[in-house]
């Protein structure tokens, strides 16, 4: 396995001048992967942006890796990923949470060097450069698709549609501490939709009608407001 790289930022040309303005469309949509954004900066003349950093457990595998891939070769003798990645779940899983403390502040660190070097990145390119590559102004959240339908159905003044049970559970399961808790456990960092839908899911299999009935209740609310709004458009 290469070492993962900190990201770091090549100087911008001194003619290029400072944006001063962000662009709404930078602020709200990233439209392009990291990896197109590398390729289509390099395609203007542009350095590409800094990488983003490592979470605590690709920390911690970064540094394993090296000690086990050697154990766990396949019979053409190559390396047995799928029996890596296993070996290393089960001894992240295992680690204590002091133990862990030394990859979560690697993983810290590294986050606030990424975002000072994104920041430098993004104030140092000219306006359209920054609307060209669909960068997100420092701070700024990206708006997934389904984020976008919503804003503008609430433009229009149109309801969320409404969802089932077990979606609106759903819902604030995403949001909730136990759920924050179960990952940190189990060094979940790829996958997280999978895996979020995974415990919701066992979560509500072993729930009682009694202790549905809130979800029950908001997807109710939720079916007769937008029966209403429904109404008023005939």
């Amino acid at each position: 396995m290469h070492a993962m790289l900190q990201p770091t930022v090549r100087t911008m040309t001194s003619t290029m001048p400072s944006l001063r303005a962000f662009s709404t469309t930078a602020t709200l949509l990233k439209t392009l992967t990291s990896a197109q954004v590398a390729a289509k900066a390099k395609s203007m003349g542009l350095a590409p942006p800094p990488k983003a950093p490592m979470g605590p457990y690709s920390e911690f595998f970064r540094e394993l890796y090296p000690t086990i891939r050697g154990d766990h070769l396949r019979e053409d003798g190559k390396i047995d990923s799928h029996e890596v990645a296993r070996v290393a779940g089960a001894r992240w899983n295992a680690l204590s949470a002091e133990d862990r403390k030394k990859y979560n502040d690697a993983a810290k660190r590294a986050t606030e060097k990424y975002k000072s070097d994104y920041k430098r990145y993004y104030e140092s390119l000219p306006a359209d450069a920054v609307e060209e590559l669909g960068l997100i102004a420092p701070g700024a959240k990206s708006l997934s698709v389904s984020a976008r339908n919503a804003a503008a159905r609430k433009a229009r003044g149109e309801p969320a549609r409404p969802q089932g049970s077990f979606f609106v559970f759903l819902h604030d399961f995403r949001k909730s501490d136990e759920l924050k808790q179960m990952m940190e456990r189990d060094g979940v960092e790829n996958g997280v939709a999978v895996y979020t839908a995974k415990k919701a899911g066992e979560k509500w299999a072993v729930m009682s009608e009694e202790e549905k009935q809130q979800w029950v209740n908001k997807s109710n609310e939720q079916k007769q407001t937008y029966a209403e709004w429904k109404g008023k458009q005939a």
